[in-house]
């Protein structure tokens, strides 16, 4: 194997390809990428058994080959190499010989053959907008269960049909929806577990194209682009009807200015992250949020509201409820309340799209 390419380029295909590579794994064979060159250009593998990720650059390839090199070494040593210089690589006694200029560098490599073939995407290739997708996640991530051990809750569960795209996730306090409008080939349901889902965001930030092509299959998750893809193993679990948790009706509607709550949340939080306790004064048009800790001492924020309902006192995870506004994209929010046992409702004003639902703390006092 023998080729040229320019540092950036491989660079970017090393950075894209490590997005399948775990450096925490206890396999070291996989902290391994694949480098490979062909009449097609150079092209990097990674994968941790249960992402794959791939990256194409064109390369002037003198001799075509395969070798699997340690993928932070090599980064390391091509991201302090000279910008717009190229960078030769030649498979010499053995080892992976890399060099610029005056700068040579001698790689031990694995045996190739024992590195994990890449996936091939299957099912039905469909098209979906990178920015949508991205937007999904942002919506949804933060009330995703990260912990492993709670398999059936431990991702996102990603479904499509003829009229949108949806993405729901919920650790079981908590729980966000998001709909885009989109129409697709065919419908199906599928939950990547958490890596994944951030994998997939990685993928749509590291990629420029406005739409990229995916699939599923029975097992597989595929993005790709023409340079660029991606494979997550998905997890069989049995499809929930979140709908029906979702409170129909309310007995007190609160709106107010999301920034507006964000900075007193964010003041609040000096002196304790969880709990806060909120009390809708529906004469005076007004919310109080009140926070104390033992340790600090105690706070109290005010912001103007406008109410519709009952008066109602509740205690919420300012965790929870600072997660739920951030990443909404108006700045005009709603909070329904049902009692203070029920769920609590947040939503973007005037955008059905996009759903959150958080449970209340129970008051010890």
């Amino acid at each position: 194997m023998k080729f040229s390419v320019e540092t950036s380029s491989i660079v970017t295909a090393l950075q894209r390809a490590s997005i399948g590579v775990n450096r925490k794994t206890p396999n070291p064979l996989l902290l391994n990428v694949l480098l490979s060159a062909d009449a097609r250009g150079v092209k990097v593998y990674g994968t941790d058994m249960v992402i794959g990720s791939s990256a194409r650059c064109a390369g002037d390839i003198k001799e075509e080959g395969m070798v699997a090199v340690d993928q932070q070494r090599l980064l390391d040593i091509l991201s302090n190499m000279p910008t717009g210089k190229k960078v030769t690589f030649a498979f010499v006694q053995g080892k992976l010989r890399v060099s610029c200029g005056k700068a040579v560098y001698n790689l031990l490599l694995i045996d190739a053959s024992t590195f994990p073939s890449q996936i091939r995407p299957a099912g039905t290739p469909m098209e979906i907008g990178r920015t949508m997708l991205a937007e999904l996640i942002r919506w949804t991530e933060h009330a995703m269960c990260s912990d492993e051990t709670r398999g059936h809750l431990y991702g996102a569960r990603f479904t499509m049909d003829k009229k949108q795209a949806t993405m729901t996730t919920t650790d079981s306090r908590r729980m966000a929806v998001g709909c885009q409008k989109h129409k697709s080939k065919e419908a199906f349901s599928v939950f990547a577990p958490y890596p994944s889902v951030h994998a997939i965001k990685k993928f749509c930030d590291s990629v420029s194209q406005d739409n990229v092509m995916f699939s599923a299959n029975v097992t597989h998750l595929f993005f790709w682009t023409e340079d660029v893809g991606l494979s997550s193993r998905l997890v069989e679990v049995k499809a929930m009807d979140y709908s029906t948790v979702i409170p129909k009706t309310s007995k007190t509607d609160v709106s107010f200015v999301r920034s507006t709550m964000l900075s007193a949340l964010t003041r609040l939080r000096v002196m304790s992250d969880d709990p806060v306790r909120l009390y809708c004064d529906v004469d005076n048009n007004k919310l109080e949020i009140t926070s104390s800790s033992p340790l600090a001492g105690d706070g109290k924020e005010t912001i103007p509201i406008g109410v519709k309902g009952k008066a109602i006192e509740i205690t919420l995870s300012l965790g929870n409820l600072y997660d739920a506004l951030s990443v909404m994209s108006s700045d005009h929010a709603n909070l329904f309340f049902g009692g203070e046992r029920d769920p609590v409702l947040a939503k973007p004003r005037d955008d059905s799209d996009h759903t959150m639902l958080f449970m209340p703390i129970a008051d010890s006092s």
